[in-house]
């Protein structure tokens, strides 16, 4: 017995109206909307199964893994679905993300025979409604286990480049120097004696300014910056630069950057030989930048001693957001996966043909 669209029904007709139930209207958009769905069944959804032969096979020489653990804390929705995308194409080793997980084919297989009793379902008075819940819902389980358009690899591609490019920065200004102490000016008041020394110093607060909320002391003049920026001027400024990470030769340029300056900074353990590993060798064929992550990961752990708490994390967080940007970069010019791009046709077929139906085309 079909169990989504039993849950479609029952959650349609709570959602009809009293005025509407059994109305014409509502049994007239239902029997336009049956016979768009047979449309469907023989036109998109039949594509699903040649899609599904289509997975891709992977190379066994990939990881397996992504090389650096991704930075805690908190993400945006599309850095968070990022993320969790490109842990799943790391996983696959370049098979189809849903065919890498046992999780995720079980969640592929339930969206496909859903779907099939859906679109295979009686005709019902109220089959119009409540179909885009239906959809918004079998689009939620598709996210679980990739993405189904184009559109969204290289939408999501984009927030994480604008999250990378800001790893990069954070890493750079840990990595400047800290600024030397300065000795007391020394032109000083040619009489001491006459001028007071608290002229030199910074004025205090009023009673009346810490009334206001200026005191720095609390949440809100922290806010207000009564002393003004916090900046260093004794240090530089930081790197309004856009690093360029489109291309896979870019990126490389980027890691090979970080990583120097790093050594530079003394922050980073020089390679300890130039010959690779057979392991390298085959990643550096395979996908280059994957080789340099390789090689990145031996020379952080071989810096563990050298590491700094405030370098460190911010080194690791960069480089594995630029790891996380390729797996989704290389998604993204491949094209989507087979299946999901199917299911998802699929539903915006559905989409298409409920809209129509509503409208009496």
């Amino acid at each position: 017995m079909p169990r989504f669209p039993l849950v479609f029904l029952g959650f349609a007709f709570a959602l009809v109206p009293p005025a509407l139930a059994g109305s014409r209207s509502a049994s007239e958009c239902a029997a336009r909307f049956y016979e768009k769905l047979a449309d469907v069944r023989s036109g998109p959804f039949a594509k699903i199964a040649a899609a599904k032969a289509l997975a891709r096979r992977g190379d066994e020489r990939l990881p397996g893994r992504l090389f650096l653990t991704p930075a805690s804390g908190r993400r945006s929705g599309d850095e968070a679905k990022s993320l969790r995308i490109a842990t799943g194409l790391a996983r696959a080793r370049g098979r189809a993300s849903w065919a890498g997980d046992s999780d995720s084919r079980w969640i592929a297989d339930r969206i496909v025979t859903d779907l099939s009793d859906f679109l295979g379902q009686a005709p019902a008075p109220y089959l119009c409604a409540g179909t885009e819940n239906y959809v918004s819902t079998m689009r939620s389980y598709l996210d679980r286990i990739g993405s189904g358009s184009s559109e969204t690899l290289t939408a999501l591609a984009d927030a994480q480049t604008t999250r990378t490019r800001r790893s990069l920065a954070k890493a750079y200004a840990a990595m400047r120097p800290v600024p030397l102490p300065h000795f007391a000016p020394s032109v000083r008041p040619a009489d001491v004696q006459s001028v007071p020394i608290a002229l030199d110093l910074r004025p205090s607060l009023t009673v009346g300014e810490r009334r206001d909320g200026l005191d720095p002391m609390t949440t809100q003049g922290l806010a207000k910056a009564p002393y003004g920026p916090a900046i260093d001027p004794d240090l530089p400024p930081e790197s309004r630069d856009v690093v360029a990470l489109a291309s896979e030769g870019e990126r490389l340029t980027a890691i090979a950057t970080l990583l120097g300056r790093a050594e530079a900074r003394g922050f980073l353990a020089s390679p300890a030989s130039a010959n690779r590993t057979e392991t390298e060798r085959a990643l550096a064929e395979l996908r280059p930048v994957l080789g340099a992550f390789r090689v990145a990961e031996t020379r952080l752990e071989a810096s563990g001693r050298m590491g700094d708490p405030l370098v460190a994390p911010a080194l690791r967080a960069a480089l594995s957001d630029i790891e996380v940007l390729d797996y989704l970069a290389h998604a993204a010019e491949e094209g989507p996966d087979p299946l999901l791009a199917a299911i998802e046709a699929t539903l915006q077929a559905i989409m298409t043909a409920h809209e129509r139906a509503e409208r009496g085309v």
